[in-house]
């Protein structure tokens, strides 16, 4: 039974965890819900992410440094320093495992609370008048709630630790305007009149 109880509190917590607020998207660029390129600035430079690219190439970097034209990192394998054109960036995601766990912790306890006092309140029995010995509902609720609050919280941790929570920033690069062009019927080229030129006389031959 407490094997089953522990699997799902577990289950729920990653589900939670998924499909709670643990990865934020942020828009750099034009747009009601964007951010500017200067906040992203700040939020970006000197954290380590994984940069993807225009093709879909991913990879990770350190100590980013970012510019209206370029970008600049360093490379973890090796230290070199690298760079690259900013419209040739779409994403950068930032992991925080330090804020994931807090996350998790959060998720943890809720679950933990919610699970271990449904379980407790179904262990428990109905006492009559005339029970010397019984565990109320009520009071196998409070002990179950007390427990999987505590036993989540754990969970809750661990499992938000290693999943970490990320800020995602998506780039939107402006595209190109391309002017239209006018299509018709193709007309003939106007004859160009030459007035200094001096036209031969008729009738007289050249010698």
């Amino acid at each position: 039974m407490y094997t089953k109880y522990v699997k799902n509190i577990f289950t729920i917590i990653i589900l939670a965890f998924f499909n709670s607020g643990c990865t934020t998207h942020y828009m750099v660029g034009k747009g009601e819900s964007s951010i500017s390129f200067e906040e992203a600035k700040q939020r970006i430079e000197n954290r380590s992410g994984k940069l993807t690219t225009q093709n879909g190439n991913s990879f990770e970097v350190k100590y980013i440094e970012l510019q209206k034209d370029s970008v600049y990192w360093l490379d973890p394998t090796n230290s070199h320093r690298k760079t690259l054109a900013t419209t040739e960036v779409t994403k950068y995601k930032i992991k925080n495992p330090g804020r994931g766990a807090g996350d998790g912790a959060l998720v943890g306890i809720f679950s933990g609370l919610i699970i271990g006092g449904a379980v407790g309140y179904a262990a428990g029995e109905d006492c009559g008048s005339d029970s010397w010995l019984c565990f109320n509902r009520d009071g196998t609720a409070a002990l179950g709630a007390i427990g999987g609050g505590v036993l989540g919280l754990f969970i809750g941790v661990i499992t938000g630790a290693s999943i970490g929570s990320s800020e995602n920033y998506h780039f939107q690069h402006p595209l190109p305007v391309l002017q239209a062009t006018k299509i018709g019927r193709p007309t003939k080229p106007k004859k160009i009149r030459r007035y200094n030129e001096k036209k031969p006389p008729i009738g007289n031959s050249i010698d």
